[in-house]
């Protein structure tokens, strides 16, 4: 059975989608980077040394940043290259950019911050700032945004719970603190996992009826085959019925 593959989109459009993917790539790149340093080396210090002090915020930064990035790629994918609803105003194009590059620069102050008291209030401001913007995308686009913004939406609110609450040791409320980013991200890739991975088939789908006419079954799903009209029956002269 063949596997659907999509109109390819318009080259100006696929141009413009590969360069705004290569800078975000570029800056969380950085992000990351800083991160591995910050983990390995301090400022001021020649010597490379493990500090497991600023583990917790290294490991909540990773949680974050890796779901971020591949959100970011796979929304711009699905909604400007291979859209489901082709209605979508494009226009938004360069508002969603503009967001992912805050988001990007966020990640990378945030790694310049290990140290800082103020990481995981920026970390939660950054979770609000995503939850927002996911809120206003699920108004045109699909579901998914609009479970983004609920999910972000609820680790803020339990990272500011734990940021307020002086009831913890020294030391625990950071590891707390990163327990709620890393299930965050697993709850996030657990409840997108074939937005994140659209390569199984959709069991919906395949075996189903086709799509309306004019319609684009998703990427990856496999689309029925055409259904033949049999043969007409011959009568006794040789001719049809």
């Amino acid at each position: 059975m063949p596997t659907y593959k999509p109109p390819a989109p318009p080259k100006d459009v696929e141009k413009s989608i590969d360069s705004l993917q290569r800078i975000h790539a570029l800056i969380s790149a950085l992000a990351l980077g800083e991160a591995v340093r910050r983990l390995i080396q301090m400022p001021g210090t020649p010597e490379a040394e493990f500090h497991l002090s600023v583990l917790p915020q290294f490991l909540a930064l990773v949680c974050t940043i890796v779901p971020f990035y591949h959100g970011m790629h796979r929304h711009l994918e699905a909604t400007y290259l291979f859209p489901v609803d082709p209605k979508h105003p494009r226009g938004v194009l360069l508002i969603d950019f503009v967001v992912f590059l805050v988001e990007a620069s966020t990640f990378f102050a945030l790694a310049s911050l290990f140290n800082a008291s103020g990481f995981y209030w920026v970390l939660a401001a950054l979770l609000v700032f995503d939850a927002i913007w996911s809120g206003l995308t699920a108004l045109i686009t699909q579901a998914t945004e609009f479970r983004w913004c609920v999910l972000n939406f609820i680790a803020a609110i339990a990272m500011v719970v734990v940021l307020s609450l002086n009831v913890f040791r020294a030391g625990m409320d950071v590891w707390l603190l990163t327990i709620i980013a890393v299930v965050r991200t697993i709850f996030d890739y657990q409840m997108h996992w074939h937005f994140y991975f659209p390569f199984e088939k959709d069991e919906t789908t395949v075996g189903g009826n086709a799509p309306p006419s004019g319609e684009n079954p998703p990427v990856g799903v496999v689309a029925p085959p055409p259904v033949e009209n049999p043969p007409a029956e011959e009568n006794a002269d040789g001719g049809g019925i």
